[in-house]
């Protein structure tokens, strides 16, 4: 599975916040416009599993773990069945070189 993520499409609810996120003090959108993840396995259950994959983000690619469980399923009128997940993962986003307070800033 190979998943694409447009940082310019960041969405926080906050405008101030996006812009803040999409500015070269974060995300660098201008110079980094995606986010990938690849997955290189999948172990568990339909119900619970894990994705061990790659991230690349701001330049990087760094590994991390996925820890998928289940919300529930439907047929629709179709007969097709969807299946919804709550997916999460904890990372350090210093490891991307995320280090906003941590660079000197231009004084203006």
């Amino acid at each position: 599975m190979n998943v694409t993520f447009s940082t310019k499409d960041i969405d926080t609810q906050s405008a101030d916040r996006d812009r803040d996120l999409r500015s070269a003090d974060w995300f660098e959108v201008d110079k980094y416009p995606t986010m990938t993840f690849v997955s290189r396995t999948v172990s568990g259950t339909p119900q619970s599993f894990t994705v061990a994959g790659d991230l690349t983000m701001h330049g990087v690619t760094k590994p991390v773990t996925l820890n998928a469980k289940e919300l529930g399923k439907m047929t629709d009128a179709r007969n097709r069945v969807h299946v919804g997940y709550d997916v999460t993962t904890t990372i350090d986003r210093r490891d991307w070189g995320l280090n906003w307070g941590r660079r000197p800033r231009a004084v203006r």
